[in-house]
């Protein structure tokens, strides 16, 4: 790529006197040049005080009769085709032709081959977004939390909870009612003073297990006695998520947390990232982008922190493919809970070695 970058001063017809128009533009030997980035050129141009606007009809080359310059860069990918930018400006505006020279040679400064790494969609237990409609299908998870609620409280146990104040699973469940203790990560459990032969213990889904697990050993080195629901239930789409942003963040130069309308949304992923990318920014629309956030980044992470965020984070793919040759992957990860194996069932069972080392290694051959 970088041996096809060029950057020209080309006369047009069709400026406009006082505005700084942003787009594709017919390249007198490259022909057609696509402009996926026109909005983060513009939105640089409006905060140094500009009339810009975006325009989809190419600009062409016009030396008969110019009323204008284009300013533009260019490059080719790896098909041959021209991708780059343009800035038309009038021939009398003096203060736009300076204008219009720095945006373009800022932003093609930043262009370089890169890599975009998505971490997933933020996900509720059981696999459904969070979100979700009230009508849509019941997670598993809350369904079994529910139910091993109503056999410990049947049982006369008080039951604490495991959970986040403020989700919708912990309202699903109830936690408001008498005999149960909602009890966060984090919390001090010796001001509890529990029967120490009634009290039970379940995780709410959506909780990072990880974090539940330091609150159980608490609770059972308090309480020996306590009971709590099998671990098969667990549910670990907050421990894959918060597994998978990490290792977005671990494998990028910049972190892009594409923001929703929850703050708290926006903070828990920060708080992900942010220990393992130093290069952290929190997006809320497209025009916030800045060249220096991308200069040097061989390797963009972004984070959606919403089922809202899809789109935005498409826009922000459609400026970065404007920016050099981009590959798109997604880092995913996920636990998978192996049934039939509580109390040593499968070895009980008589299930044969070589068997169970294909579980653990599936590459491994009987």
């Amino acid at each position: 790529m970088n041996r096809s970058v060029e950057r020209r001063q080309l006369p047009v017809r069709g400026a406009v006197s006082g505005q700084l128009q942003v787009g594709p533009f017919v390249h007198p030997d490259r022909g057609l040049v696509r402009c996926p980035s026109a909005a983060a050129l513009v939105a640089s141009l409006r905060r140094e005080g500009h009339h810009a606007t975006s325009v989809s009809q190419p600009f062409a080359v016009n030396a008969d009769a110019p009323n204008g310059v284009l300013f533009t860069a260019s490059y080719l990918d790896r098909d041959d085709r021209a991708v780059g930018f343009c800035v038309a400006v009038h021939a009398t505006d003096q203060a736009g032709h300076q204008a219009a020279r720095d945006v373009v040679n800022t932003w093609s400064a930043v262009w370089r081959s890169r890599r975009a790494i998505l971490a997933p969609v933020k996900q509720s237990c059981g696999g459904g977004d969070v979100g979700a409609k009230p009508n849509d299908a019941p997670c598993p998870h809350v369904v079994t939390a529910r139910d091993d609620l109503k056999v410990f409280r049947q049982r006369g146990d008080q039951v604490i909870v495991i959970g986040k104040r403020g989700q919708d699973e912990v309202s699903v469940l109830a936690c408001e009612q008498e005999g149960v203790i909602l009890l966060e990560p984090g919390d001090e459990i010796t001001s509890l003073h529990l029967d120490p032969h009634r009290v039970s213990y379940l995780v709410q889904p959506g909780v990072v297990i990880e974090d539940a697990a330091h609150v159980i050993a608490a609770l059972r080195a308090r309480y020996p006695r306590i009971r709590g629901s099998h671990p098969d239930a667990f549910c670990y789409a907050a421990s894959d998520y918060a597994a998978a942003v990490r290792a977005v963040a671990a494998s990028s130069d910049t972190v892009l947390v594409l923001g929703s309308a929850s703050a708290e949304s926006n903070e828990k992923s920060l708080q992900l990232a942010v220990p393992v990318c130093a290069q952290t920014h929190i997006v809320h629309r497209v025009d916030e982008l800045r060249p220096a956030w991308l200069a040097g980044a061989a390797c963009v992470g972004l984070v959606p922190t919403s089922p809202d965020s899809r789109d935005l984070g498409h826009q922000v793919l459609a400026v970065l493919s404007g920016l050099g040759p981009l590959s798109v992957v997604r880092r995913l990860i996920t636990t998978e809970v192996l049934p039939g194996w509580s109390s040593g069932s499968a070895l009980q069972s008589g299930r044969p070695v070589q068997q169970i080392v294909q579980l653990m290694c599936p590459t491994v051959r009987p």
